[in-house]
């Protein structure tokens, strides 16, 4: 099965709890032979969005740079050049299903988006932040 992760970080990058345990249960996907793909949120920056590809484990790891106003500790919030990006890779990747673990350096409106594509959607509430 193709699963795609949405998470707001990923190591090396970030190293909090939601982050290892989205790099845990995305290693632990492909080792039971799925392919897993995660959408990470970044703080690096650039003149226009962009993505940055790297594998972990097997794990296909696209991280999102260079998103005006998504950097640092913001609220939820829509951002338009993400969601660009979002329905670039969907329409790209085409998963079977998407597991939501975080939204902030991203868009609050992810699920809605994968609902759009027909994607089965799961969110986990990793804590009180959102």
């Amino acid at each position: 099965m193709k699963i795609l992760q949405f998470v707001h970080g990923y190591p090396p990058e970030f190293i909090a709890g939601t982050e290892k345990y989205t790099q845990a249960l995305s290693r632990m996907l492909v080792e039971r032979g799925h392919t897993c793909m995660v959408v990470a949120g970044s703080d690096q920056t650039g003149s226009q969005a962009s993505i940055a590809v790297c594998e972990d484990h097997g794990v296909q790891v696209v991280r999102l740079i260079g998103l005006s106003g998504r950097s640092g500790f913001r609220p939820a919030a829509y951002d338009p050049e993400t969601d660009e990006l979002i329905r670039w890779l969907l329409d790209l990747w085409k998963p079977e299903l998407v597991h939501l673990h975080h939204w902030r350096r991203l868009t609050n409106n992810l699920v809605a988006i994968c609902r759009e594509f027909g994607v089965p959607t799961v969110v986990t509430l990793h804590d009180q932040w959102i």
